[in-house]
């Protein structure tokens, strides 16, 4: 029913408005829990609640706090014993948002020493970006567009994640930001990219079922490209077709032991 409902909105042109709906439903529900995070953790740096729902679907700070602290934490443990030895690491959150997952990447890298781990954070949101550069200290940001290149040089990160960011860009943009993204990575840096997989076929419909199982990538289009409402979602097969001439698989997580986190865990070296 939620998916019919769904696709119903998109085809009446009522997305936004459903969007805007959900948004002040959750402001509401999330009202006094709210304040209670504040008031719990006062030194905390909440962004504002129409950035947090754009980019995550919920107002929660205590999700933003928790499912940023966790999913850090367990980007950088499936990293770490896969990374070439460095004295430094350079790295990229491309489609940062209002920073959830970077602000908790600044230390805690086993064997680096936190004053060598440089942080950087890319989004197309001119306003999260905006925001986290007056809030978020440790970590240098930057705006990018829905298309590349990246102000980086070559070869210049250790490693790259996309949490969610490829699920929401069309075929075309998929090729060139593998190119990208490999550009910016040194020979042997890795690439963690988060995707929509089987876990999601009950959020398709009959249609987008059978062409994810024939090992078709899948895109729900119809509202602008790289929001949360354009969704792609990822077989395997396209994923080893796609990805695979630039990028060595290294491990594909699906069901990946993190709370909150639900979609499939790539890991791949340039």
């Amino acid at each position: 029913m939620k998916t019919f409902l769904y696709m119903l909105s998109r085809t009446l042109h009522l997305h936004g408005m459903l969007d805007s709906c959900l948004y002040f439903k959750n402001c509401l529900r999330h009202r006094k829990p709210n304040l209670r995070f504040q008031e719990q953790h006062p030194d905390f740096i909440v962004p504002p609640t129409q950035l947090a729902f754009d980019a995550y679907h919920t107002v929660s700070y205590e999700h933003y706090h928790n499912m940023g602290a966790a999913q850090a934490q367990y980007f950088m443990d499936t990293i770490t014993p896969h990374l070439p030895q460095h004295s430094q690491i350079n790295m990229l959150d491309w489609g940062c948002g209002p920073a959830r997952i970077i602000r908790h990447m600044t230390s805690g890298w086993e064997g680096t020493a936190p004053e060598n781990v440089h942080c950087y954070g890319a989004d197309y949101n001119q306003k999260s970006i905006s925001w986290c550069r007056e809030n978020i200290q440790n970590v240098h940001f930057f705006k990018n567009e829905l298309e590349p290149p990246l102000p980086f040089d070559d070869n210049f990160f250790d490693v790259v994640i996309a949490r969610s960011v490829f699920t929401h860009l069309s075929a075309s943009m998929h090729d060139a930001w593998l190119r990208e993204l490999h550009r910016i990575l040194k020979p042997g840096g890795l690439l963690l990219a988060t995707l929509q997989g089987r876990n999601f076929l009950s959020k398709m419909t009959a249609s987008e079922q059978k062409a994810f199982e024939e090992g078709a990538l899948v895109v729900r289009d119809g509202v602008t490209e790289g929001k949360k409402g354009f969704s792609a979602f990822h077989p395997a097969k396209y994923v080893h077709t796609h990805f695979s001439p630039r990028f060595t698989i290294i491990q594909h997580v699906e069901n990946p032991p993190c709370k909150g986190l639900v979609q499939d865990v790539w890991l791949l070296r340039a």
